[in-house]
């Protein structure tokens, strides 16, 4: 009985393994994902309105928890809210740099304001990092 339990809390696992795996392919697989990332590698090229545009719609498809995390009790500026699905998306810290033009320690601060904003919890940049990530 209690291999059948713990087969059985396995087998959840690797369910929720294949789920979590699907998903960061689909959405490495998308247009605009790679054109992310392309522009992550060409400061001299920036976003447009429409492409961020279209990589929330993504993200809203792919991850529906991820905006409705974020705006539940606190409503982040475009700037915090970029910030927040390029984290989840698995964007290194240069690349976010590159991509919505703030500076590092700048980037640092409002990690750590969306810490405390979103998940209530006062800490180093790295655990929202580490928290963001984990939204589904």
């Amino acid at each position: 009985m209690e291999i059948e339990h713990y087969q059985s809390r396995l087998n959840s696992f690797e369910t929720l393994l294949s789920t979590v795996t699907s998903i960061e392919k689909r959405i490495a697989q998308t247009d605009i994902y790679k054109r992310f990332l392309y522009l992550s590698k060409h400061p001299i090229v920036q976003a447009d309105k429409k492409e961020w545009e279209q990589l929330f719609e993504m993200v809203n498809k792919e991850i529906p928890g991820l905006k409705t995390m974020a705006f539940t009790h606190y409503h982040p500026s475009e700037t915090e809210y970029k910030i927040c699905v390029l984290t989840r998306l698995h964007f290194s810290l240069p690349e976010i740099i590159v991509l919505i033009g703030v500076t590092s320690a700048d980037l640092s601060k409002k990690r750590r304001s969306l810490l405390k904003n979103i998940f209530h919890i006062e800490g180093k940049p790295e655990k929202f990092d580490q928290l963001i990530r984990n939204v589904r």
